[in-house]
């Protein structure tokens, strides 16, 4: 399973990175790809790229590989918050926020999503659920 998950990566890591153009002549320009809770968790920094530079930022990208279909099997897991925030404390760091959003970035999982202030939503018939979170901890001293 570890070597069929490093080949999945590996090759879908080549695709996305194709579609980079200079990234250090972006950075070095005051580009900045991080989404607004990112900038809320991190605070006040200059520099930071997301995982779908080729798709919402074409003066960062070339045309890249199109259309790809990874050829190797991946396997993905799924940990509830609660195992998330289990493991965090039980390796002795101290939870300082959680933060949970009624939205994804970038990502639709949901067919009935809608797309509003660039965030995909649950139509507003369907239940006000949490789709994305944030957490941080720090190491007590």
């Amino acid at each position: 399973m570890h070597e069929e998950n490093r080949l999945s990566w590996n090759a879908a890591t080549d695709a996305h990175n194709s579609h980079k153009g200079d990234q250090a002549a972006f950075f070095r320009n005051g580009g900045n790809k991080l989404h607004a809770e990112e900038k809320a968790l991190l605070g006040d920094i200059d520099e930071g790229v997301d995982d779908y530079v080729a798709t919402f930022s074409p003066a960062f990208t070339s045309a890249g590989v199109q259309q790809f279909r990874n050829p190797h099997r991946a396997h993905e897991f799924t940990w509830g918050i609660g195992e998330i925030v289990t493991a965090l404390l039980q390796s002795g760091l101290a939870l300082t926020s959680l933060q949970e959003y009624p939205y994804t970035q970038n990502f639709k999982p949901f067919a009935q999503m809608v797309h509003a202030e660039g965030h995909w939503h649950l139509p507003p018939d369907q239940p006000n659920l949490p789709l994305m979170f944030s957490i941080t901890t720090q190491k007590p001293s």
